[in-house]
């Protein structure tokens, strides 16, 4: 049959076979006519290539191709008579209990191979409840075959607009692919999606109570706030590419066939590429996790992945690795709602209870957009601490700067190298990653795990005095030569005078007796003092001296001469 529509002055000529109703699901279609089975045998859900309803009559075959409709008495006639074909179904009116205990049980076994419900509904009322059910099935499908010539978008507002519900079609990351939302939804699953743009397999078998719905054909619920939300996933060529969410202020008797079949109809559309859909939609979720796993994923794969990113990235990448003291009662989405409004261009997801942030920029000293005082505002709120890895254009350097840096994280705790600041660029950290590092083997090659091997003489020397005298003149030696030897900014930090800060400085270079001027030295001296700082604050350990009595002496008889 030929069909001609004039829409907008347009002329569409569609070629289909009004008679059959494609991939009519069974169990659908009596729940949503609120038939309430007394027996049921479904062997076949999904009912292709359907023409429509025939009144069993006992001197007529049975074929597949229709939906019979009979009482019990005419169905055991037709039984005994003519051969059910498989796939055939049947559906028997004005059906009891009592007829049920008393039917012939070898006529209603489970192991045939075909569909047999049997209802109390009468046989006048079932044949016209499914007649016009099957009515309304092939307006909605002749419907959603010409508005699929203007893509999957227009498709799902249709029936948006029909359902008057919100639609979400996602991939299967649950990332949004198209969506038509209306304003007065205000269920937890479309404030989830409204705020992140995306939700997760959690949230959803949550919801629904049930994680069987990500392969069932539909799941409906009812939620606290009388909203319907039916759920489904998309088939392409058979298999599943995809979810279709829906949230409904009411349920309209075919609601659920209309979904369904949305549903179908977008998946025939994306197989028949009349539409180009990244269905696989890619999830910086999906990445961190394959970027951070055990054993080393396909880098190349997963820079191309990266590239596809709903958020483009720019050539070079930073992560901001975010981890929190403790739990505060807060939700990951309420803190991922407020790190979105820091980083409002920029990727980000939780991981393992970390929030992980990845910024871009066009060259490898890009600077750091974001605002520092209200990131650090929003870590002081939620008791937490972040590391800013080095920048990489490239999957390998952007996996080892995220395992440093959540290595640093658990030394930033514990050194706190800035108390007025609880985000940091890895740099900072840097020597120490690199002692603890090595701290692991120490023992290995020197035989021995005492640090202070380690440590350049001088600073042993100091040390002991600190402990001896209970002063601190390591401070005021690392705070020197940070300060690249600036006597009044090394005061103007450690709250000194000018001149206790000379004559610090002269019991100094006393006790080390060597030339401060010599670079090379003041680098060891740096490094011993971070080393021993190591130790005390980030392994919390005492570094052990000699004898301290034997230095005070020592100390005492250069003090008397």
């Amino acid at each position: 049959m030929v069909i001609l529509y004039i829409i907008s002055d347009r002329i569409y000529l569609i070629s289909m076979n009004l008679g059959v109703f494609a991939l009519l699901n069974l169990g659908i279609m009596m729940h949503s006519l609120n038939i309430r089975p007394v027996y049921s045998h479904i062997r076949h859900e999904v009912l292709s290539d359907i023409e429509g309803i025939f009144l069993m009559s006992p001197d007529e075959g049975i074929s597949a191709e229709y939906i019979y409709i009979t009482n019990y008495q005419v169905f055991c006639e037709s039984v005994r008579n003519n051969p059910i074909p498989d796939k055939a179904t049947i559906v028997i009116a004005d059906f009891d209990d009592e007829l049920l205990q008393n039917a012939d049980k070898s006529l209603m076994d489970d192991k045939l191979d075909y569909n047999l419900i049997a209802t109390d509904t009468s046989l006048y009322k079932l044949h016209n409840m499914l007649n016009r059910y099957l009515i309304s099935h092939k307006n909605l499908l002749l419907n959603l075959h010409l508005h699929s010539e203007y893509g999957i978008s227009n498709l799902i507002k249709l029936i948006g607009k029909q359902m008057n519900a919100s639609i979400i079609l996602m991939d299967l990351n649950f990332h949004c692919i198209s969506a038509s939302t209306l304003v007065s939804d205000d269920t937890p699953l479309k404030r989830n999606f409204d705020d992140h743009g995306y939700l997760n397999s959690k949230i959803v078998t949550g919801y629904f109570l049930d994680e069987q719905i990500l392969k069932a054909p539909i799941t409906a619920k009812v939620s606290d706030d009388n909203m319907f939300a039916y759920f489904s996933p998309v088939h392409v060529n058979s298999e599943i590419e995809g979810y279709l969410l829906a949230t409904s202020v009411n349920e309209e008797p075919y609601s659920r066939d209309t979904f369904y079949t949305l549903g179908v109809q977008l998946g025939n559309c994306i197989a028949s590429k009349k539409e180009n859909i990244n269905f696989k939609h890619v999830s910086f979720n999906s990445i961190i996790q394959d970027l951070t796993s055990e054993e080393t994923p396909d880098l190349d794969a997963l820079q191309l992945r990266i590239k596809q990113l709903k958020i483009k990235p720019k050539p070079y990448m930073r992560l901001v690795v975010t981890e929190f003291a403790r739990r505060l009662g807060y939700t990951e989405d309420s803190v991922l709602k407020e790190a979105h409004r820091i980083f409002p261009n920029d990727n980000m997801t939780f991981h393992d209870h970390y929030l992980i942030v990845m910024i871009t920029g066009d060259t490898s000293v890009f600077p750091l957009k974001y605002v520092k005082d209200a990131f650090e505002l929003f870590l002081k709120k939620y008791d937490g601490r972040a590391i800013i890895s080095r920048p990489s254009s490239r999957t390998r350097g952007l996996r080892v700067f995220y395992f440093q840096s959540l290595h640093t994280l658990k030394l930033a705790w514990r050194l706190n190298t800035d108390p007025e600041s609880r985000s940091e660029l890895f740099s900072r950290y840097c020597v120490y990653h690199v002692i603890d590092v090595c701290s692991q083997y120490i023992s290995e090659v020197d035989k021995s795990s005492d640090i202070i091997y380690l440590c350049h003489p001088g600073i042993v020397e100091i040390s002991r005095y600190d402990r001896a005298y209970n002063s601190n003149l390591r401070q005021v030696l690392f705070t020197y030569l940070l300060n690249d030897r600036n006597i009044a900014k090394t005061s103007k930090e450690l709250f000194m005078h000018r001149n206790t800060t000379i004559y610090k400085i002269n019991k100094i270079e006393e006790l080390i007796g060597e030339d401060l001027s010599d670079g090379y030295l003041r680098f060891q001296l740096i490094f011993s003092c971070l080393l021993i700082r190591f130790f005390e604050l980030g392994q919390e350990k005492e570094v052990q001296f000699t004898s301290y009595e034997r230095t005070r002496n020592k100390f005492k008889d250069k003090t008397m001469t």
